[in-house]
């Protein structure tokens, strides 16, 4: 599962109020991907850590100029901008990605003509963390998250996991000590599944 981050949209990506985004790359995407939306991908520092923010499932992706968001009235909003206009997005876009780098390794300066990715996403489960390279993801956890989160807390307290079996023996107590016997489908994600990327 490739990662996707969200540096500047990270707050909107938590309300759940953001489902377009638009890349420069990401032109091979296919509808249906399910990508880990980061808060960072890149430049994390020595010893840093990815902080995932859940998972979204793709629904539509567009190859178009970044001017086009003229065309869409509610992208702005739906980019996680409701007060700003498309020329302020396509300035901001510019000034946080002011250049992009074709295939032959040549780079180009960004502009109302450059060809973007526009994604369509929507948001699948949070994802937390319950062992070292085991990661958890339910509909509960969107439906209650801090209940969720001091679940974990109490996991790691009762001693780290080093096998899926352990893990799984303390997934079943937490749902019988926090009333989560309603889970749904539970998804691990393998650390070395994970792929770092930042378009």
């Amino acid at each position: 599962m490739r990662n996707i981050s969200f540096a500047l949209t990270t707050q909107q990506f938590k309300d759940r109020t953001k489902t377009v985004t638009r890349r420069l790359g990401w032109a091979n995407l296919e509808p249906g991907t399910e990508l880990m939306g980061c808060e960072k991908c890149q430049g994390l520092g020595k010893g840093g850590q990815l902080n995932r923010l859940g998972i979204i499932g793709v629904r539509s992706v567009i190859r178009e100029p970044l001017g086009a968001i003229r065309e869409w009235p509610n992208d702005c909003a739906l980019e996680g901008f409701p007060t700003m206009l498309p020329p302020i997005f396509m300035d901001m876009f510019i000034g946080h990605m002011p250049r992009w780098k074709d295939w032959k390794g040549n780079w180009h300066p960004t502009t109302a003509h450059t060809e973007v990715t526009r994604i369509e996403f929507e948001y699948r489960n949070l994802v937390i963390e319950i062992m070292p390279g085991l990661w958890l993801t339910g509909p509960s956890f969107e439906q209650d998250y801090g209940r969720a989160m001091q679940c974990t807390r109490n996991i790691a307290e009762a001693g780290v996991a080093r096998t899926e079996h352990e893990a799984n023996t303390y997934i079943d107590f937490a749902r019988e000590r926090w009333a989560f016997r309603n889970a749904k489908i539970y998804q691990y994600i393998p650390t070395s599944s994970l792929i770092n990327h930042q378009s």
